[in-house]
């Protein structure tokens, strides 16, 4: 299950200290409708609701023992609601709502922006009384909630990738357009966002059929800062993607 993570780092021009430094996460109870309503890339896979829940707990037991501050909402009645991490990105102090790629999903940030709010308008007073004290301006967290022109942009955090420095690789998928990830950009002008087209990405010779990635996050993630892992049958093909776009990688 995804968390969304609030980090307190200050970010202006460019990120400082550790981006990957978390204090904070969001995440929110899984609702039984899960198991008959929440959309399904593989068929094929069934949930058992308890062992979600236990894995679920899990997963929370795992951010308090990192001193992680979490907050968990109630599921709203969302099937996939527990996926938090689709509904928002954030990075240093900008904190940018998606507009979900499939239609069922839309309502499910609401909640998110609004635990979000809180802990902005938190964040914002305590810096504002620590630069009256100390004399030091510190940056302001700040939500972009996202739009485009068109209105027509949609994105799933699930592909956002950060890397802790100063690219972002975003997955061009049917969850994901090319519309989202320029207001993606826009809102971030401070980062290099590199547009991945899962669309062309191919599975390893070895693998029989396998069920294509619904997400970039599916077969890429953050091993640590500018270091990523990429696994499964198209992992290969989706790391010489991102080569090509960073050579530096």
């Amino acid at each position: 299950m995804s968390s969304s993570f609030a980090s307190e780092l200050a970010s202006t021009d460019k990120l400082k200290g550790d981006p990957l430094r978390y204090t904070h996460a969001i995440v929110r109870n899984i609702d039984p409708s899960l198991v008959t309503h929440a959309l399904r890339h593989d068929t094929s896979v069934s949930v058992n609701l308890d062992i979600a829940n236990k894995q679920h707990d899990m997963l929370v037991q795992a951010l308090l023992d990192l001193n992680i501050h979490v907050t968990t909402l109630e599921s709203g009645g969302y099937a996939d609601g527990v996926f938090v991490e689709d509904t928002c990105v954030i990075i240093g102090d900008v904190i940018f709502m998606t507009v979900p790629g499939h239609y069922s999903r839309r309502k499910e940030g609401e909640a998110i922006h609004h635990a979000l709010q809180q802990h902005v308008t938190k964040c914002n007073n305590n810096n504002n009384n620590n630069n009256n004290k100390n004399k030091e301006t510190k940056s302001q967290k700040r939500i972009v909630v996202m739009a485009d022109e068109k209105g027509q942009g949609t994105i799933d955090g699930g592909d956002v990738l950060f890397t802790g420095g100063e690219e972002v690789f975003i997955g061009l998928t049917k969850r994901t357009n090319q519309q989202g990830i320029d207001a993606f950009a826009k809102a971030f002008s401070h980062l290099v966002v590199h547009s991945v087209d899962m669309s062309s990405i191919k599975a390893s010779s070895s693998a029989a059929n396998p069920t294509p990635p619904l997400h970039l996050k599916s077969v890429c993630t953050l091993a640590g800062q500018q270091h990523l892992l990429v696994g499964g049958p198209y992992g290969l093909s989706v790391r010489r993607i991102i080569e090509r776009l960073s050579p530096s990688r």
